[in-house]
């Protein structure tokens, strides 16, 4: 859990209950240890499941990662193992005996291994699976026609849930926002006087992921199996998202230009705080803010978006996740946001 964020009501765990034997509702998790990973774990925990974690096997050793986990750990279950190895991953489904599985590491952990495995250990009647996979990842890393096969031809019940761009204070890496937000706490620390961006143009639909776990969860509590397109429904440009974390900051934007000569400056001092630069390196073209958009379009069938497949409704709206995000990266930055905006 990142710092300053809120502590998830997971104290009456502690010295709850175990479940007996007939009660219990393990699921078996790949990329636990990620923002949405970490975000499903609570969700679970608080649900009542035996929550079992799978971690890669590097040289013998489990390769760790589980800082988002820390405050947890007392209440999961973490294993080593090698997806390459069949009879290991056999051996581990027949000990978890999960009741779901919930992949979210497809370009790490293709489908057909698990799906295969849980045949292995007579689990093909009784698991429920799911495949998330990023938009940017399907169709091309996306394992989605194992899970049809499995699903039609060995009648399990396996679904696929594209996911939009999700964020949150737990985001790691470069992504988009991230990258946004944490140059705009840079400019409210004093340690940057602007951000440089390479489009403004360019539009996302970005969704929180603790509500993306929800939807996530939701799809395994279907009476069918049915895949899901998971889309927030507020497709914004990077422009907008600028507006808004400087807003946050108490800086009004006024934008001037046009193309790349486009800046955002300071309504009040008429300071550039954005700018364009064709000289940073060039992201992947967005094609995630809204379904009609999705390359999956030409494929049939084409999965429905989560707020019909399964009546999923987003609660952090985009302010509210901008908002999030952006007083983490102040607070490691020893900024804060004014109390108003």
């Amino acid at each position: 859990m990142c710092k300053g964020e809120q502590q998830p009501q997971l104290e009456r765990l502690c010295g709850a209950p175990q479940p007996t034997t007939d009660q219990r509702k393990a699921v078996l998790i790949t990329g636990i240890d990620g923002q949405l990973g970490s975000y499903l774990t609570e969700l679970l925990l608080v649900k009542g499941y035996e929550v079992h974690g799978l971690l890669p096997k590097v040289e013998g050793t489990v390769a760790k990662q589980v800082s988002l986990l820390d405050h947890v750990l007392d209440h999961i279950k973490l294993h080593a193992c090698d997806h390459e190895d069949p009879a290991r991953l056999e051996a581990l489904l027949q000990e978890v005996r999960p009741v779901e599985i919930y992949n979210l590491e497809v370009n790490c952990v293709p489908s057909c291994h698990l799906l295969s495995a849980a045949c292995g250990a007579g689990l093909a009647g009784s698991v429920r699976y799911v495949e998330a996979p990023w938009l940017s990842d399907a169709p091309s890393n996306s394992d989605d026609r194992s899970v049809e096969h499995y699903r039609k031809v060995d009648g399990m019940f396996a679904v696929s849930c594209v996911l939009c761009s999700h964020e949150s204070p737990r985001c790691r890496g470069g992504s988009l926002a991230r990258r946004i937000t944490s140059a705009v706490a840079r400019v409210v620390a004093g340690l940057e006087e602007r951000i440089e961006l390479v489009s403004l143009d360019q539009k996302r639909d970005w969704g929180h992921a603790r509500d993306y776990a929800q939807a996530v969860w939701l799809s395994l509590q279907q009476p069918d199996p049915e895949d899901a397109f998971i889309v927030a429904g507020e497709p914004r440009t990077v422009r907008d998202f600028c507006s808004l974390c400087f807003e946050l900051a108490g800086r009004s934007l006024e934008w001037r230009g046009s193309g790349t000569d486009e800046v955002g400056v300071d309504s009040k001092t008429g300071a550039v705080l954005v700018s364009v630069s064709e000289e940073l390196p060039h992201a992947a073209t967005p094609v995630d803010f809204c379904l009609s958009d999705s390359p999956r379009e030409a494929a049939a069938p084409s999965p429905r978006s989560a707020r019909d497949s399964l009546g999923w409704k987003p609660e952090v709206c985009f302010k509210g996740l901008a908002r999030t995000m952006l007083e983490q990266d102040c607070l490691l930055l020893g900024a804060r946001l004014p109390a108003k905006a």
